[in-house]
């Protein structure tokens, strides 16, 4: 994935990551993509509880392009039976070479093949996520209302899917709708599951945030890929 970055998307800045199993594997990812971009790049990592592995969620900005003015902390949007408990977490970036101001955050939703209640995860409890998500975004920016947020979230379900619509009511969404899992199950194979949403300030949402056209991955080694967007801060 570093080397990927440094190749195609040279220009940036930030990234929200989920599914990074410890602090330890996120220190190397920090490392490697300091390596692959000739660049300076610091991250804040966040367990999120399952015994054995983390599933931990991390914050990566390059320092020399962004600087973080204020870690916004974390929440909780759901608890699993096998212990997890999902976060959204995030930060108040400012760009080094405007000195605009943005919040940026990242979470990971849970999927359908995990378990809530003794019952598989639903579109409903999905729903209900990216409803937690909203407003933690909204709580954490009110003291910035004119600044833009920006959410990379894996939202574990497609393209129009009732979480996807749950945050188009804050969001605009990034437009891409190809695949970013692959998988040979039939049950995953060919959806998008890797997001990202921008919102230009706490007014009503509103779009034109996404510069140009956005980037998607190619396969490489994970269940899913990661996407990247040019947008407005």
């Amino acid at each position: 994935m570093a080397r990927q970055v440094a190749d195609r998307v040279p220009d940036a800045a930030i990234a929200g990551v989920q599914g990074l199993d410890s602090r330890e594997a996120a220190g190397k990812l920090r490392e490697l993509l300091s390596e692959s971009t000739r660049g300076p790049w610091l991250h804040a990592w966040t367990g999120q509880g399952r015994q054995g592995s983390p599933d931990g969620l991390a914050l990566f900005w390059r320092s020399d392009r962004v600087t973080l003015e204020r870690d916004l902390g974390k929440a909780p949007i759901d608890f699993l039976d096998d212990g997890t408990v999902l976060h959204v977490i995030g930060g108040w970036f400012r760009q080094v070479a405007t000195g605009r101001t943005f919040g940026f955050f990242t979470a990971r939703l849970a999927s359908p093949h995990e378990r809530r209640g003794a019952m598989p995860v639903s579109r409903t409890t999905q729903r209900w996520e990216a409803w937690r998500v909203r407003e933690f975004v909204w709580e954490s920016m009110i003291p910035h209302p004119d600044d833009a947020r920006i959410l990379a979230i894996d939202l574990e379900s497609s393209f129009g899917s009732s979480a996807w619509f749950e945050l188009r009511k804050d969001f605009e969404p990034d437009g891409d709708k190809r695949f970013t899992v692959d998988s040979s199950a039939a049950l995953f194979h060919g959806k998008r599951y890797d997001f990202l949403f921008w919102d230009g300030h706490a007014g009503p949402r509103f779009p034109g945030g996404v510069l140009g056209k956005p980037g998607r991955s190619e396969h490489f080694g994970s269940a899913h890929r990661f996407v990247w967007a040019a947008l407005k801060l």
